[in-house]
């Protein structure tokens, strides 16, 4: 099995709705993350709103809160800026199994 190519819609609720900019009526105002299979492994990315941070993770079970971790690369760290910005991950972990991905968003 391999991974596909996909685009996950993210909705937040309440004030994290708010803060990002989202509108789950409106497809051009969702936050996005997207993954595309890589000569290295899995290529994931998302932009983020001016203000706000998100640290991409991954899990093998994504039913239990625990198993979530950040990927290890360079770009996934945890910073606030003051433009808008761009967080391009490389994910070369194991590619046996299911992996599971998300953008935890983190407000000011």
């Amino acid at each position: 099995t391999g991974v596909q190519t996909c685009a996950l819609p993210i909705w937040a609720v309440n004030e994290l709705e708010f803060l990002v900019g989202s509108n789950p009526a409106r497809a051009d105002l969702v936050l996005r993350l997207e993954g595309r299979l890589a000569s290295g492994g899995v290529e994931l990315a998302a932009r983020l709103p001016a203000g706000l941070n998100g640290i991409i993770e991954w899990s093998r079970n994504a039913a239990d809160p625990a198993s979530w971790m950040a990927l290890d690369d360079p770009a996934n760290q945890f910073a606030f800026q003051a433009a808008p910005r761009e967080i391009r991950v490389l994910d070369a972990g194991d590619r046996t199994g299911a992996r599971f991905y998300r953008l935890k968003i983190y407000g000011p």
